[in-house]
């Protein structure tokens, strides 16, 4: 993958932004950016091509206590979500993994996870405050087998170093979701193989099933030893280990597994 793979998508990033902006104030630079597009589009090429492009600092609100959300200016939400249409072309994607646009969504989670073979154990947990401890030097390790382009390594480093932070990723990028399905790949990969363990993630929600404690243990501490790697901290306050009889789990906000009334609910 090379800057050129991000340049083809400059005309669909714009549509994106369109739709999103539909209603945007008159005063919004989105209507300055449709009307002078073709002369924009070729600064932009210019700019990415000569690695001359620079994000502008990012706005951060505090939308919930410790929890913020980030803002970019129209023409750096272009070039993000440009980046986050190529990469989300060439990444793997594990079928294990159901938040990549394609795979389901939230619908086809739950529906197979319904669909599965009863088990007796469970675990679901995420990964605390996951945006904000996504690894740079980690992230970048991953992605070097698929990037080999340094206009475009050039890109990718300004993008994660906007917000000026050492870790994490900007929550409200474009580029974010793409790289929070990313992150956790490889723990998605060696799941893929396993028949005494049932293995679902929504970005960073996971749920774990299987038949016998033994399984569910092995698998608990595959999760836990990736995480570790990644450094990033399996969420105490929000996991729970149970029997699938005894507890109502509640899942990408529904509950599984049965009757409500008779079982004690996990959040």
């Amino acid at each position: 993958m090379n800057i050129d793979n991000v340049l083809v998508y400059l005309d669909d990033a714009l549509l994106y932004l369109i739709k999103k902006k539909a209603k945007a104030h008159y005063s919004d630079d989105i209507w300055h950016i449709r009307y002078h597009w073709p002369r924009i589009k070729a600064e932009l090429c210019e700019q990415l091509i000569t690695g001359t492009f620079v994000f502008s600092p990012c706005r951060i609100v505090e939308y919930k206590p410790n929890k913020y959300l980030h803002t970019f200016r129209t023409q750096d939400m272009l070039v993000l979500k440009a980046l986050a249409l190529a990469l989300n072309k060439v990444l793997p994607k594990s079928a294990l993994c159901y938040s990549w646009k394609g795979h389901g969504g939230v619908t086809k989670t739950l529906k197979e996870i319904n669909d599965t073979e009863k088990s007796r154990f469970f675990t679901k947990t995420d990964v605390a405050d996951y945006y904000a401890t996504i690894d740079h030097h980690q992230l970048c390790k991953m992605l070097s087998s698929h990037i080999q382009d340094n206009k475009l390594w050039r890109v990718i480093y300004n993008a994660l170093k906007n917000h000026n932070r050492e870790i994490g990723v900007p929550r409200g990028s474009p580029l974010s979701h793409v790289i929070g399905n990313f992150y956790l790949h490889e723990l998605d990969s060696k799941f893929e193989q396993r028949e005494s363990q049932h293995y679902f993630r929504y970005m960073d929600d996971i749920l774990l099933l299987a038949d016998k404690k033994g399984a569910l243990r092995r698998g608990i501490k595959t999760v836990k030893q990736d995480f570790n790697q990644l450094n990033v901290k399996w969420a105490i306050h929000k996991s729970f280990i149970g029997k699938t009889c005894e507890h109502n789990i509640v899942f990408l906000g529904q509950s599984l597994f049965g009757n409500r009334e008779s079982k004690k609910e996990v959040y």
